[in-house]
């Protein structure tokens, strides 16, 4: 019953932006940033939410997004793996609150030298750890480019909202915990429809989906062994 009150209600909203706009014909409401909306550049890079992967950097979102204080931090997973990600909090992306993260663009060389400046080292409950960076280091990181986004949004989906506005998807994989992910890879987007908790869509450039996808199925391998194995 949650599921279904909570995919009216994303419906509700976006009719009556659509009728609020069609009854003021001088001032129409032009919907941006929703998670659908992506387009690709002559170059083959997606752009969503006013991000052009791989080109916009991480200061040049903090001066497009108002009021933005993104958490940058460098982790290292269980296999050695290194990736400089920042949160952005939740954010009002068109009509919806969403939870945001994005990956850096950075050579394992660039990724190396920030690992062996870190101010602190945490624990994630994930298994990984977050190294804090210095202040010359979140200052080289603010001019990398966003190679990838994680948008986790507080409406809940449903297949029938996904196929309305994402189309039919090229490939449906399914997800340890019984969860699906819509496989988009033109659009560089996969989707992970979750039944028993939140949906998360992640967004790539195209050229990089394959090693997205493997990576979705290795983390979800990951889940199912357990602990101590």
């Amino acid at each position: 019953m949650k599921k279904i009150i909570a995919a009216l209600v994303v419906v509700a909203l976006l009719v009556a932006a659509w009728l609020w706009s069609a009854g003021r014909e001088r001032h129409p409401i032009q919907l941006t940033d929703m998670p659908w909306q992506i387009t690709q550049s002559a170059e083959g890079r997606i752009r969503v939410f006013g991000i052009e992967l791989e080109k916009t950097t991480l200061q040049a979102l903090m001066q497009s997004w108002k009021r933005l204080q993104p958490e940058i931090g460098l982790f290292i997973s269980k296999n050695g793996e290194k990736r400089l990600e920042a949160y952005l909090g939740n954010r009002r992306l068109g009509l919806f609150d969403a939870k945001v993260i994005i990956a850096l663009e950075a050579d394992d060389k660039l990724l190396d030298s920030f690992s062996g400046d870190s101010a602190s080292v945490k624990p994630m409950p994930s298994g990984d750890y977050k190294l804090e960076l210095s202040e010359k280091h979140l200052q080289t990181a603010l001019r990398l480019p966003i190679s990838s986004i994680t948008y986790i949004p507080k409406v809940k989906y449903d297949e029938r909202l996904l196929e309305k506005y994402f189309s039919q998807p090229a490939e449906k994989l399914p997800h340890s915990q019984g969860g699906t992910f819509w496989l988009y890879p033109d659009s560089g987007l996969a989707v992970l429809l979750d039944p028993d908790g939140k949906e998360i869509f992640h967004y790539v450039n195209p050229e990089k989906f394959p090693a997205l996808v493997e990576k979705l199925k290795q983390e979800s391998e990951l889940r199912l062994t357990p602990k101590g194995e």
